[in-house]
């Protein structure tokens, strides 16, 4: 009989474990796997207690530098000889509660809705602090917290996946936990994954063919705008819980990176301005609160366990209650506090999207999909990116007065955004960023090409071209790219030598204006243009 496998990886959630386990019991989850690493509120000692009450699996391990605290408990689970060949698995964090809407909302009406499919991709609708704050006691399937983000925010198109483990095709993902990994040549389609409503998902999604065919990259996190759907189910994402609690968020860090590659946790006032959304009323889950109540009674009634639990209650409410008293939580730079906060600051230009309507509803909506975004030019689209949930934001600069000016921006407003400016050295330059003359010509591939060979640079899935170079930096991608990404060019279509020079090459995708849209893959260019190839690349236009 195949297991229906509740999987997450944790650090410092004991407050919180207990509702989650009850909650995802009662809609008929039968094993549950926990990986620990390092905790300090009690979430070790709750666990250990409840495995050895025989209610979960815990594993625990410890973290190094550059590790991945999730990526390793993702490999360690996959060892462990826990899941089998046929089981049924989902990777939620502590915070993401699966929400069934199909039949009676519990986990066998998901199945029967799956079908013969190999699983579904399920989004996350978030949740906010529904006014509520203090130390606790917190239980979020309750009346006290059903506000909820209207369905077009695009902070709720990201996705975990529901899915059938196994058979050398399937696994936990150590590089990504929003979709299992699939094997190489697996021969997937398709029609193996559905979304919430049912259908096939997106055939056509670059990111998703790369998955369907054994790519597993942390940029699929995304929902394609054609799979959205919460018809059958969604993932109720409590990600700020209480302004106190979001508070304690930040000693955390993000679970995905490793120790020294962390750019930026995120965990910020505005992050919590941004995420704490109560616009609409979701009660919709509350049709389980009375059987996972009678759960996390049941578990409570173990003597261990409620001694554990209420150690890590009681732990938590002492460690809000001393920050709050000696105002230990670091200040956060919020220049919309107040109007002495902005003027105290130092005198900064503060960029704006200055795009026309269609070509800022473009760049929007493609920054809102992709995750890795690598931008040749700073300005208002890195702010926009800034504001956004991504795992990196690359933004080559050539001007070094406005490089300094656009990191002080960022320090200022978004401190934690994980977005990189990186200066290129291509000798002097005068307005916009234009070399001031032809004497530093030898360092003019800097700008298009030294971005790529830093230690921190990550493989892009979106690249906008709004800068120097223009043409160089867009051959220099198809060079250089291992897999399919979409570009950005702006100014693309306003008669100057862009499109000439780029489609000997490759032709857009589509033009919005005066940008073009590009879906490129790894090209390999013809050595007998390779002198028309490097007279374009030191084209600083």
């Amino acid at each position: 009989m195949p297991k229906k496998i509740l999987f997450t990886a944790v650090k410092n959630e004991a407050p919180f474990l207990l509702e989650w386990i009850a909650y995802h019991r009662s809609i008929g989850f039968d094993t549950i796997i926990i990986v620990s690493n390092d905790s300090d509120d009690g979430t070790t000692e709750l666990l250990d207690a409840l495995q050895a009450a025989g209610e979960l699996h815990h594993i625990h391990h410890s973290v190094g530098p550059n590790q991945s605290p999730q990526g390793k408990a993702a490999l360690a689970a996959n060892a462990s000889g826990l899941i089998e060949d046929g089981d049924w698995v989902i990777w939620l964090d502590a915070d993401e509660f699966l929400n069934i809407h199909t039949g009676d909302g519990k986990l066998g009406d998901l199945i029967a809705a799956v079908d013969d499919a190999s699983g579904m991709i399920i989004p996350w609708r978030l949740f906010g602090d529904g006014g509520n704050d203090g130390a606790g006691p917190w239980r979020f399937v309750s009346d006290g917290f059903t506000g909820a983000a209207s369905l077009d925010n695009p902070l709720n198109w990201q996705l975990k996946t529901f899915y059938r483990h196994g058979d050398g095709r399937t696994k936990l993902a150590h590089l990504a936990p929003h979709r299992p990994a699939l094997t190489r040549g697996a021969g997937f389609t398709n029609a193996d994954f559905i979304t919430p409503a049912g259908q096939p998902i997106d055939g056509t999604d670059k990111v998703t063919k790369n998955w369907l065919g054994g790519v597993t990259a942390p940029g699929n996190a995304k929902v394609p705008p054609a799979d959205l759907s919460w018809e059958i189910a969604q993932i109720n994402h409590y990600s700020v819980r209480t302004g106190q609690l979001f508070g304690l968020k930040r000693y955390r860090g993000r679970g995905f990176r490793g120790k020294r590659k962390t750019v930026g946790v995120r965990h910020t006032e505005r992050f919590f301005q941004n995420h704490n959304l109560n616009d609409c009323d979701d009660r919709s889950i509350l049709r389980h609160e009375t059987s996972s109540m009678a759960e996390l009674n049941r578990l409570l009634a173990i003597d261990d366990v409620r001694i554990a639990h209420e150690r890590g209650q009681k732990l938590t409410a002492e460690r809000i209650a001393a920050m709050n008293e000696r105002d230990a939580l670091e200040p956060v730079a919020d220049p919309m506090a107040s109007d002495d906060a902005v003027d105290a600051a130092p005198a900064l230009f503060v960029p704006g999207v200055t795009l026309p309507d269609a070509e800022q509803a473009l760049l929007e909506r493609e920054y809102a999909q992709h995750d890795v975004i690598l931008e040749y030019g700073s300005g208002g689209s890195t702010l926009l990116a800034a504001q956004q949930e991504h795992a990196l934001v690359m933004s080559v600069e050539s001007d070094a007065a406005w490089a300094d000016n656009m990191r002080a921006v960022l320090q200022r407003d978004y401190p934690d955004a994980p977005v990189r400016i990186h200066t290129a050295d291509i000798g002097p330059t005068k307005k916009w960023g234009r070399p001031a003359n032809e004497q530093s010509w030898r360092k003019f591939p800097n700008y298009p090409m030294q971005v790529w060979d830093m230690d921190w640079f990550r493989h892009p899935d979106l690249i906008l071209i709004d800068g120097r170079f223009r043409v160089g930096c867009f051959l220099n991608a198809l060079f250089r790219i291992e897999r399919p990404v979409t570009v950005l060019f702006d100014d693309y279509a306003t008669g100057r030598h862009y499109a000439a020079a780029v489609e000997a090459f490759v032709k857009p995708r589509s033009i919005v204006g005066r940008m073009a849209r590009f879906e490129i893959e790894p090209t390999a260019l013809p050595p007998a243009r390779l002198t028309e190839i490097i007279s374009l690349i030191l084209n600083p236009e």
